[in-house]
């Protein structure tokens, strides 16, 4: 990974490591309803809580980082619930 020199200026490791993971293009913003549902299984699964869809975020390797993992996640939900993509009980 190159390091840029605005990264370099961070003033903090968080503003660092957010800079760098922004750079390789893995720290997101939102996230589509269908890479929730795809993910959380939720065509082999009744119901998946919310905080076990966070959990695919923040304790999975190799999913994508999300800035606000309960914020991104709760968008995703209602966007799908507004699709008919995901069902909400």
């Amino acid at each position: 990974m190159v390091i840029s020199p605005e990264a370099i200026k961070a003033k903090t490791l968080d503003e660092f490591v957010r800079q760098a993971l922004e750079k390789a293009g893995v720290l997101l913003e939102r996230v589509a309803p269908d890479y929730l549902k795809k993910t959380a299984r939720l065509d082999e699964a009744q119901e998946v809580s919310r905080s076990q869809a966070n959990n695919l975020f923040t304790g999975v390797v190799g999913q994508p980082v999300l800035k606000n993992p309960n914020q991104t996640v709760h968008q995703a939900v209602r966007e799908g619930v507004q699709q008919v993509c995901l069902a909400c009980a």
